[in-house]
């Protein structure tokens, strides 16, 4: 299931968390990385120093749907956002323009709908599921993107008020008048969903509706991994599964490589806050490999 495996299974993207926002409410060092460089502390809060940093950043992996009571920021993390003066999410949360974007961004394009594109009994079978779960008629629906569906049906698999990292964070750096800012805009990672073939996120979407057991038992384990703060679980998820596979590159280390020089740059003029899904932070294509070969040092900071 993409948007499933995506946002939860991968923890990298944030359209499922402003989804539910919106309905009520992402010197070089030419070295290849060492097995050394790539982390395999179970840490989500790492700390960037080095080179030309005048003060340290941070860098915190989220999950982009949690239950609230989760979301507790433990002393430690509140002592080092604290020392920031600016909070970066993969997008910007308090950008007024970021749900009429999002809106855009999740249409089908002019004049479809599934009704479009899926058979009368494929239909009916999605139709029945967002009956049952999301509680909204299929047919008020219709023209959104198979991935933006799916993301609105992922609250129902957790049995708990719905919470955000992301949110959150966003709350922390208002309280404290810090500049809230993205690493990409809403525009750059609905692009990033538009490389798999329709075909393959209706089928996803199908898979949804007729095996919603399934779907649920595979967010309780990315639940788990992200509880036990297991970065290299996480960022194993796509070489396990071959559907998704293909797209890794798009999904995580081409969207990693272009961050971390702006997140250099950044860090440069001002301590700074940076917070992302955590399956962007593991890895031989991590971000925290490709800022340690760009000769800085990242070291986990425990939260207790």
């Amino acid at each position: 299931m993409i948007q499933l495996k995506i946002s939860t299974k991968f923890v990298t993207d944030v359209s499922a968390n402003a989804i539910a926002l919106l309905i009520g409410l992402t010197s070089l060092a030419i070295a290849q990385p060492s097995a050394a460089q790539v982390p395999t502390e179970r840490n989500l809060l790492w700390e960037i120093t080095g080179k030309d940093l005048p003060k340290p950043s941070y860098l915190y992996g989220t999950i982009h749907l949690a239950c609230a009571n989760q979301i507790a920021p433990s002393p430690v993390f509140k002592q080092k956002f604290n020392s920031t003066q600016q909070l970066y999410l993969e997008i910007d949360f308090d950008d007024p323009n970021l749900a009429s974007g999002l809106t855009k961004a999740m249409r089908l394009p002019l004049g479809k709908t599934l009704r479009s594109y899926l058979k009368p009994q494929d239909y009916e079978a999605v139709a029945q599921f967002f009956e049952q779960s999301v509680g909204l008629p299929l047919d008020q629906l219709n023209n959104i993107k198979p991935p933006f569906l799916e993301s609105m049906a992922i609250p129902s698999m957790l049995s708990c008020p719905l919470g955000s990292w992301e949110g959150h964070l966003t709350q922390l750096a208002q309280g404290r008048k810090l500049p809230v800012e993205g690493l990409e805009t809403i525009q750059e990672q609905a692009a990033v969903f538009d490389q798999i073939p329709l075909a393959t996120q209706l089928q996803s979407l199908l898979e949804l509706a007729r095996k919603p057991a399934e779907a649920r038992q595979e967010l309780q384990t990315l639940t788990e991994q992200y509880r036990t703060q297991d970065l290299s679980a996480m960022a194993a998820a796509f070489a396990k599964d071959p559907t998704m596979r293909p797209y890794e590159a798009a999904f995580l280390g081409d969207r990693n490589r272009k961050w971390v020089p702006k997140m250099l740059r950044l860090a440069k003029a001002k301590p700074t806050f940076f917070a992302v899904g955590a399956g962007h932070l593991g890895g031989k294509d991590g971000v925290i490999v490709l800022l340690r070969k760009s000769g800085y040092q990242v070291r986990a900071v425990p939260l207790k």
